[in-house]
């Protein structure tokens, strides 16, 4: 018996929403690692923060994210509580994106999977928190690249057609709006 072609066509979306995620992810933070400690405390009302403290922020979400998805904790406890590089950042951006690669493959979008603790904990779809991930990252990647062009410093590419351009066709992203 042959796999449900839509179900198929559904995890084939997902793969490309999390790789492109992830790939985004990178580039911003390729860019911001070489910023000076001044630049990585620029903020602006209407953001997240500073350019460092929205980095930590989608880096601690999607390890929350992830945690919500396959109820295994992606980092030490005393990690949360102390400031990490951006180096460390990158790294464990890179990890959690590449888990969220492997637990999309077995999530079934509609398994409910427990958000919050407490009292303040529900059951929710798989797919809302797969829908959350890629929204939430996607708003503070462009909070920050909002903050990089205040700074007068180039985003990188992070849009699907970039994404496109480079790891589909590969070839340097274009300009486009």
């Amino acid at each position: 018996m042959s796999a449900d072609p839509r179900l198929t066509e559904e995890k084939g979306a997902l793969r490309l929403f999390f790789h492109h995620n992830l790939w985004a992810n990178l580039n911003l933070f390729k860019t911001c690692i070489a910023l000076t400690n001044a630049e990585l405390s620029h903020t602006d009302p209407g953001t997240y923060g500073s350019i460092a403290a929205t980095l930590t922020h989608l880096v601690r979400s999607e390890e929350r994210y992830l945690f919500f998805l396959n109820g295994q904790p992606t980092k030490d406890e005393k990690q949360s509580e102390t400031q990490s590089t951006l180096t460390e950042l990158s790294q464990r951006i890179l990890q959690t994106g590449q888990a969220l690669l492997q637990v999309i493959e077995r999530v079934q979008p509609n398994t409910p999977v427990q958000v919050g603790e407490g009292e303040k904990a529900e059951l929710i779809p798989a797919a809302i928190v797969l829908l959350q991930t890629i929204y939430h990252s996607n708003e503070h990647r462009t909070h920050v690249a909002t903050l990089l062009g205040q700074l007068g410093i180039k985003p990188p590419p992070l849009s699907g057609w970039d994404f496109y351009d480079q790891e589909v066709l590969g070839i340097e992203p274009k300009e486009t709006g």
